[in-house]
């Protein structure tokens, strides 16, 4: 689960700060003056006409970085008793949280870069495999 929780804050940095250099209205400002992920999510979305308010996806969005900042910071002790984290780990992971956590970073993906006309298709597994070799 921490695994993927990284992963998906990852990639859904990644994508933003993609998105950042690809939009016609951000481009030329410079992405590290927004101290977060959210911060910047929030201003393509003012920037592109975009309700960020409406966004179903927008609190799972928050959680997940609120839990990435927790495990990467470490803030806050993960305690580990026997085969389970403390409990507010195992809310935090649950499945359906779990699931949330992904399909907000699909969704901010998919909404997001269809509005700045960026290729997306990568999200439903249309993507051609590639690998270097020297």
């Amino acid at each position: 689960c921490i695994e993927a929780v990284l992963g998906w804050a990852i990639s859904a940095e990644g994508f933003i700060n993609l998105a950042w250099q690809t939009c016609p209205h951000t481009k030329q400002i410079d992405e590290r003056d927004y101290k977060s992920t959210i911060s910047k999510i929030k201003y393509l979305c003012k920037v592109n006409d975009i309700n960020y308010g409406s966004l179903s996806w927008r609190d799972s969005l928050s959680q997940l970085f609120e839990l990435r900042n927790s495990l990467v910071h470490f803030k806050v002790p993960i305690t580990y008793v026997g085969f389970s984290f403390a409990p507010k780990y195992q809310q935090d992971f649950s499945d359906t949280n779990m699931l949330r956590y992904q399909k907000s970073v699909i969704s901010l993906i998919n909404d997001l870069g269809k509005k700045l006309n960026m290729d997306v298709s990568f999200t439903s597994g249309n993507y051609e495999l590639f690998y270097y070799d020297e």
